[in-house]
């Protein structure tokens, strides 16, 4: 099964995540979105999520099924309180004007009181259990580790990564925190990720450029 033959053209790969014309992920890759605390990377995400629910670009961002009729985007949220969560999400429906999240679009899970192997665990209970999931959504992949600065746990980290998304053939889009001084991926985890990823996208707030009159 690993024999691979170079004169076997495999199947063509979906855009399946796209801003703008452009694809940036497709099925059997990770995605990452990155941002020092407070960027708002968790309405990014959503904002692709509601686009996909809406079907219907949001700021240029969409989602879209592939053909082989799998439906399900799971979210995995390891870091908010059932309040907060349930905010952003009546946001979200407000600016879609979705009445209700179908659940069989878009399944949502809070982990914020699991352990990192508790989660990574519950992770496989889940791609198991549903077999119509093309993309699993993180916020955020640092809390799958104990120590993010930790060598052999960020390789580890990446092997499960990496088998999952051959395995069950889904797109990861994760979220990862960015350190405030440096402004680069928090650890040897987050910098390993984005060297995986099919693409990293950062956000940050832009400087406005206003004259002196205008302020």
């Amino acid at each position: 099964s690993l024999l691979f033959n170079p004169n076997e053209k495999p199947s063509k790969a979906e855009p399946i995540v796209k801003v703008g014309i452009t694809t940036i992920a497709t099925l059997g890759n990770v995605i990452t979105m990155s941002g020092r605390p407070g960027v708002r990377k968790t309405t990014f995400l959503h904002s692709f999520l509601g686009a996909y629910l809406k079907n219907r670009p949001i700021h240029d961002l969409m989602i879209y099924p592939p053909d082989d009729n799998r439906r399900r985007i799971i979210l995995l949220d390891t870091e908010q309180n059932s309040y907060s969560l349930y905010s952003q999400f009546q946001r979200l429906k407000n600016v879609t004007k979705i009445d209700k999240i179908n659940p069989d679009l878009l399944t949502i899970y809070r982990l914020r009181s699991l352990n990192e192997e508790d989660v990574k665990a519950f992770i496989y209970t889940i791609l198991d259990e549903h077999k119509d999931i093309f993309m699993l959504c993180i916020d955020n992949i640092l809390d799958l580790v104990l120590d993010y600065n930790n060598i052999p746990e960020a390789k580890k980290l990446m092997d499960m990564i990496k088998s999952i998304t051959d395995y069950y053939n889904i797109i990861i889009f994760a979220i990862i925190h960015q350190s405030k001084q440096t402004a680069f991926s928090i650890g040897h985890t987050g910098s390993r990720l984005e060297a995986l990823s099919q693409t990293s996208m950062r956000v940050q707030y832009a400087k406005l450029n206003q004259k002196d009159d205008d302020k």
